[in-house]
């Protein structure tokens, strides 16, 4: 009897952690569905590398954290207003995601995704029909054509209500890198804001 109990108790662990797990597994997914959607919004029409960085060893998920902690390191957010407001980078780059997420939270991200979990975007991800996804082995043969963007997958806070996102850009063979700040207000994601990392050529 007593070994009964004990292996219905187990079962029943068992049962209410891999649910929780998939529970928690179908809310980051959404919230990465959502996401992708909302950066996409903002072009009318782009080719969207399907590969993340997964594969990708130049880019780990603590290197897209880095600008932000530049941000940090910087000090401009230690001034007062008046002075930040004096600063270009601040006043152009930095106003929006002023205090979005702390130092703490950077740390806390940073911690918790040591690898990527997903390899790429799929088709059914996309609500836009204008977008077209590529391999970024063919990238070379669309150079010449509308925008070309790759997606790191979202990095969450703990609380789930804020991500950073690292975007690559590229249009005749010129583009741009950066992350995006992104916040959960109402139940809906927004963009806050972006750091710029650098341009390509």
């Amino acid at each position: 009897m007593k070994v009964n109990i004990i292996y219905i108790v187990l079962n029943l662990f068992f049962f209410i952690f891999f649910a929780s797990c998939k529970g928690q597994k179908e809310i980051i997914d959404k919230n990465n569905k959502e996401i992708l959607n909302l950066i996409l919004k903002e072009y009318d029409s782009v080719l969207l590398i399907k590969e993340t960085y997964y594969n990708d060893k130049s880019l780990k998920p603590a290197n897209v954290l880095n600008p932000y902690y530049r941000v940090y390191n910087y000090k401009i957010m230690d001034k007062p207003l008046a002075k930040k407001n004096d600063n270009i980078a601040y006043s152009v780059f930095l106003k929006d995601v002023d205090g979005v997420v702390s130092k703490k939270e950077l740390d806390e991200i940073k911690n918790k995704y040591q690898f990527w979990s997903i390899k790429e975007w799929e088709s059914s991800n996309i609500e836009n029909n204008k977008i077209k996804i590529i391999s970024i082995d063919n990238i070379k043969s669309y150079q010449n054509h509308i925008p070309i963007i790759r997606l790191s997958e979202p990095l969450y806070s703990k609380d789930k209500k804020k991500a950073i996102i690292y975007e690559y850009y590229v249009k005749n063979k010129v583009g741009a890198n950066g992350i995006r700040v992104i916040i959960k207000k109402n139940g809906n994601w927004k963009i806050k804001g972006g750091i710029p990392n650098g341009t390509v050529n």
